[in-house]
């Protein structure tokens, strides 16, 4: 494609340029968060529908770059799409077990929604010099409420507790975390685990992700809850998301986030895709404001969860220089903090955290579109399609997309949407890290004719001259 004409203005380019929709990406994570609000995130007939318009809508951003700036109608969806969400988050219980499960006494958590949709409705009539005080407001109001989770839902009965609290009391008490075996917490863990993973009430792995994760919950661990962890990582995912742009629109996007419909549910369950999510906003944030350091958080990313190496397709957005530089450093980086107890007990590690991961059965009750097709024809699809879609969907975003920090979460986004759609397990903790990635890319778009979105990031380090259409 031809390089911009010398001496043409990034104001000059703004209103014809190509950039994402921010209202379909708002549209898209708000139809993501039903999908997972119909069933805790499996699979259901009515929550495929949601799932496809998501799929549909992000792709649509990705293929089909917009030529007007962000404006008033861009924050007005935005605005409606979090108060939709307030609506969903008041309908009905936050969780799924113990008071949660019953749906007790809700009122503590509703006067929470009620109090953060108060901030949200100040800070868009009235931001200014409040800014700083109404980030820290919703934030806190978060906090508070996933804190009134964690007591209502001391003990959820899943297996990701399980590997959780004890492989952190391995840890601390100098076990290899890799080679210890857990309690079997189902009466027919099969369908679960695959055939001969379970022997003599006891599952035949260790902790079954990077190391990362597990150092990042000890602390959390010996404060009485692992999950302490996660709840920080969430909170610190809304407020880099809030502070990566100037204005309404990234504190909107963070709470978009912090509020979507089974995040709560996500805190609960102790899943590990806080993190990501946390180190996702952190590598978008260092891109917005200190590209330098941006090989830090993106090595954090890359070492926090398997799947996670899938993020490195959507690398050739970074708009840094020399991008080079900054993907060897994040992969040093992942490297550093992974090997030093993967060495520890080598074959134990790549049984637990590789071998397993290959051999985890078909899920039926995964939001998957493969879930329909295998009762329709009776066949489970290969594995490898949902690697080559995923490889699609990131290619199609490197082609169509400008370099900057919004379109690269949206890239991140798009391809692990489409990964997770056509996998043989899919739950709503893999699409809570697509939300994040989504709710990433709003908070990266600026609010005026300058927008990451809107003028494909001219001025910005790295960039990359797109043909003016």
């Amino acid at each position: 494609m031809r390089d911009r004409p010398a001496g043409l203005t990034a104001s000059a380019v703004g209103p014809s340029a190509r950039g994402a929709p921010v209202a379909l990406l708002c549209l898209s994570a708000t139809a993501l968060g039903c999908a997972l609000q119909v069933n805790f995130g499996q699979y259901h007939p009515l929550a495929l529908p949601w799932l496809a318009a998501a799929l549909a809508g992000v792709a649509l951003c990705a293929a089909k770059p917009r030529r007007r700036p962000i404006d008033s109608f861009d924050r007005w969806v935005l605005a409606t799409c979090v108060a939709v969400q307030f609506v969903l988050l008041l309908s009905g219980s936050p969780g799924a077990t113990g008071a949660l499960a019953t749906g007790g006494d809700l009122l503590p958590f509703r006067a929470g929604i009620v109090a953060a949709a108060a901030v949200c409705g100040v800070s868009w009539w009235a931001m200014g010099r409040w800014r700083g005080a109404l980030v820290i407001a919703l934030v806190g109001v978060h906090a508070i409420m996933g804190l009134w989770t964690l007591r209502a839902a001391p003990h959820p009965g899943v297996d990701v507790c399980v590997f959780q609290r004890e492989s952190a009391e391995a840890l601390v008490h100098g076990s290899n975390p890799y080679s210890i075996t857990f309690p079997d917490p189902y009466a027919d863990s099969s369908r679960f685990y695959g055939p001969g993973v379970s022997q003599d009430g006891r599952l035949q792995f260790g902790y079954p992700y990077p190391p990362l994760s597990l150092l990042l919950i000890v602390p959390a661990h010996l404060l009485g809850d692992f999950r302490y962890a996660q709840l920080a990582a969430m909170a610190l995912a809304g407020l880099l998301v809030a502070l990566a742009r100037p204005g309404r629109l990234a504190l909107a996007a963070a709470a978009l986030l912090l509020f979507t419909p089974r995040g709560f549910f996500v805190l609960e369950a102790g899943w590990t895709e806080p993190f990501a999510v946390l180190f996702l906003a952190a590598t978008v944030f260092a891109l917005c404001r200190c590209p330098r350091w941006v090989a830090l958080p993106l090595g954090l990313l890359l070492a926090s969860k398997q799947y996670l190496v899938l993020a490195l397709l959507a690398t050739p957005l970074l708009p840094t220089v020399p991008r080079f530089r900054t993907v060897a450093g994040a992969l040093v980086t992942a490297a550093a903090l992974t090997l030093p107890m993967a060495l520890w007990d080598l074959p134990s590690f790549l049984r637990t955290v590789v071998a397993l991961q290959w051999h985890q059965p078909f899920r039926d009750d995964a939001l998957s579109f493969l879930v329909p097709l295998a009762q329709g024809a009776g066949m489970n699809s290969p594995a490898w399609i949902a690697f080559v879609l995923a490889g699609a969907a990131a290619l199609v975003g490197v082609r169509k997309l400008p370099r900057t920090p919004a379109t690269f979460a949206l890239t991140v986004a798009f391809t692990f949407l489409v990964f997770f759609a056509f996998n043989k397990q899919a739950f709503c903790n893999y699409y809570h890290f697509v939300i994040g990635a989504l709710c990433c890319a709003i908070g990266a778009a600026s609010e005026d004719s300058r927008s990451e979105f809107s003028d494909l990031g001219f001025g910005s380090p790295g960039h990359r001259s797109r043909k003016i259409m």
